[in-house]
């Protein structure tokens, strides 16, 4: 959710994208992040490996997810959380070690299949798939322990869920207002054209204040004389 929420990235550039044809769209993997350089190397929709920015609200989450894990970089950064898949990933993972079905049983008893995986240096789980991700985020949405906060913040959706790339267009709106088109441009790696259309409500209020400056200021003329 913190890089859904800071770092405008579409959710196939750093997800597991199989419905995709295009080469790249695994996911990111540990790997790909720079903490020294508030960075992570994406494939972007043009095809081309590119460095992303992470900013500080993304960073400090990431991080303590790696400490966490402590896996090696060649894991994906978000694996499946799917726990079918991760439970039979684990068992056979243990099996192949060695472990008979008592000793699975009982070193699976103990904590999630992710960090089991982990702590016995099993192969990577799958990736988080881009479908993944909606599920986890439609989950969040309607659990029943932000139903309350969400009457709070007086919040609502046009569909039924949180979408992935309502993140990506929620950054470029701070970015818009915050820096202008073309800086929010750069950071969504989009050219400018493309975020103007996409933010043209911006343009229409900041061009309808103008006009109403322009007319306070002419009216005042008037009424002077």
């Amino acid at each position: 959710m913190y890089v859904v929420a800071y770092t405008g990235l579409r959710g196939s550039e750093f997800l597991s994208a199989p419905k995709e044809d295009r080469e790249g769209r695994n996911g990111i993997r540990w790997r790909d992040v720079s903490f020294a350089d508030s960075s992570v190397t994406v494939f972007r929709k043009s095809r081309e490996w590119k460095e992303a920015s992470l900013p500080e609200p993304a960073i400090g989450p990431l991080k303590r997810y790696a400490e966490v894990l402590d896996v090696p970089e060649s894991w994906p950064v978000f694996t499946t959380l799917h726990r079918p898949s991760l439970a039979s990933h684990v068992s056979d993972g243990l099996g192949d070690a060695g472990l008979d079905d008592d000793a699975i049983e009982r070193v699976r008893g103990g904590a999630p299949d992710l960090i089991v995986a982990t702590e016995h240096d099993l192969d990577a789980p799958k990736p988080l798939t881009t479908d993944g991700a909606r599920s986890i985020m439609e989950r969040l949405w309607t659990h029943e322990s932000l139903a309350e906060r969400r009457e709070e913040l007086d919040l609502s959706l046009d569909g039924d869920y949180l979408e992935l790339h309502g993140g990506r267009r929620g950054v470029g709106e701070v970015l818009v207002r915050q820096f202008g088109y073309a800086a929010a441009a750069r950071y969504l790696d989009n050219s400018e054209e493309q975020v103007r259309e996409a933010y043209q409500h911006i343009e229409a209020a900041e061009r309808a204040d103008m006009a109403t400056e322009a007319f306070s200021q002419t009216d005042n003329r008037v009424n002077e004389r």
